[in-house]
């Protein structure tokens, strides 16, 4: 079990804290983490729930979170609130507030 995350633009593993360390503060639509590649910098989505993430991009009108990959990650907890969303992997954590 890995929690790498391949970049759907350079194919290059990251590390899923490396992803959140580049995410914006405010979530995209569709409750989506946007964050740059840590490797090309290229922007793509995440979609977070405990145990798993996946990386994608969102579809146009409606907008809906593409999943084009998903990994498990054991020691990923996701707690969502009506205006934010709270992210602990080992011992980092991050907040994400509603747009």
């Amino acid at each position: 079990m890995t929690d790498s995350l391949p970049c759907p633009r350079c194919g290059g593993p990251s590390d899923l804290a490396s992803w959140l360390d580049r995410a914006q503060p405010k979530l995209a639509a569709d409750s989506a983490i946007r964050a740059s590649c840590p490797r090309c910098e290229q922007e793509s989505h995440l979609a977070l729930r405990s145990g798993e993430a996946a990386i994608g991009s969102l579809s146009p009108a409606p907008v809906m979170f593409r999943p084009e990959r998903k990994v498990r990650i054991e020691a990923l907890d996701v707690k969502t609130q009506f205006d934010h969303i709270a992210i602990t992997l080992g011992k980092r954590s991050w907040r994400f507030a509603s747009a």
